[in-house]
């Protein structure tokens, strides 16, 4: 009996010793001249194609509305929100890029400004 358990001992921590020694890294000197077998399907990169901006183009019919001139350019606002992932840094920006394509003129004494918060288009006092 006792031999038994010394054989069981002796196997248990020459397997632990063997264990052991093969759990660590492997030197880099191997992995560069035994590099793995596997390999993966080369991966397709594509360019992703640009689209140009569509302007929002304001019809006649809005452009003396001033609810509707605003709305129409809160519309262009948010889209250039959403491409650019941020706001412009003022109207005459988003105009400048190709948002909007034809401005109709703010009524007097009125600017067109952009509202932070709320991101849209409001007529400001000048």
């Amino acid at each position: 009996m006792r031999s038994y358990l010394k054989l069981v001992c002796g196997l248990s921590i020459s397997g632990l010793v063997l264990v052991g020694a093969g759990c660590g890294k492997k030197p880099a000197a191997d992995v560069a001249s035994n590099p793995p077998t596997a390999s993966a399907p080369p991966v397709e990169t594509r360019a992703i194609p640009t689209q140009p901006v569509k302007p929002v183009v304001i019809p006649e019919t809005v452009a003396n509305d001033s609810a509707a001139t605003l709305d129409a350019l809160t519309q262009a606002l948010r889209k250039y929100a959403m491409e650019h992932h941020g706001l412009p840094k003022n109207f005459s920006e988003m105009a400048t890029t190709g948002y909007v394509k034809n401005v109709p003129p703010a009524p007097s004494g009125k600017q067109y400004a952009i509202d932070v918060k709320a991101c849209r288009v409001v007529l400001v006092n000048q």
